[in-house]
C-alpha cells in the first residue's frame, strides 16, 4: 500500500463478528499489547457490536474498499461533562506510519464534537513500542498530562495525553 491510497478511507461502526473478528486480527499483529490486554480488546468490541449506538463504548473502524485497516473504540467518562476518553486504537501494521492513525484520531475528534465533547483524554504506555503512538498524539494536538509510574508493569509507566476541542 502505498500512502496515496489512503485518501479513499471510510469510517464505519462495527457491523458484524467478521469486523470485531478482523480488529482482534490487528490488535494482534501490532505485537505491542500485552497478552492479557487481547481479550480485554476482544470483549469491549464485542460489547460495542452487541449494544451499538445505546451502549456505553462506542467504537468505529476505518477501511479502504474491503480491506479493514484499523479502529478506535472510547468513552463519554461517566460523571463528567463533556470528557471523552481514548481506550483503543489499533492500525494494520501494514499502513502503520501512512496516515491511517491520523484519520483515525481526526474521526474520533468528529464524533466527539459531534457528541458536544469538550476533551479527550488518552493513557497510554511509555514502554518503547509505543513511541510511534506517543507521536501521533503529539502531531494531532495531544499535550502530556502525567504518568503514573509502573502502571503496567514494574518500569512500565502510564502516561496520559489530553487535547481540548474547539467547540462547533
Amino acid at each position: 500500500m502505498s500512502a496515496a491510497t489512503m485518501d479513499n478511507l471510510v469510517f464505519r461502526g462495527l457491523e458484524s463478528l467478521a469486523d470485531v473478528a478482523r480488529l482482534e486480527e490487528i490488535i494482534c499483529h501490532t505485537g505491542v499489547f500485552y497478552p492479557e490486554e487481547i481479550p480485554v480488546a476482544r470483549e469491549l468490541l464485542d460489547d460495542c457490536l452487541a449494544q451499538a449506538a445505546s451502549g456505553y463504548y462506542r467504537g468505529f473502524l476505518t477501511q479502504r474498499g474491503d480491506e479493514i485497516l484499523g479502529y478506535a473504540l472510547y468513552v463519554e467518562a461517566a460523571g463528567t461533562l463533556g470528557t471523552f476518553e481514548l481506550y483503543w486504537l489499533a492500525v494494520d501494521p501494514v499502513c502503520q506510519g501512512m496516515g491511517v492513525g491520523r484519520q483515525l484520531m481526526e474521526e474520533l475528534e468528529r464524533q466527539v464534537n459531534a457528541a458536544q465533547g469538550l476533551r479527550i483524554y488518552i493513557s497510554t504506555s511509555a514502554r518503547p513500542e509505543y513511541e510511534p503512538a506517543r507521536r501521533l498524539y503529539t502531531a494531532c494536538g495531544y499535550e502530556l498530562a502525567g504518568c503514573l509510574p509502573n502502571y503496567f508493569r514494574q518500569g512500565d509507566d502510564l502516561l496520559y495525553f489530553y487535547k481540548s476541542l474547539v467547540v462547533l
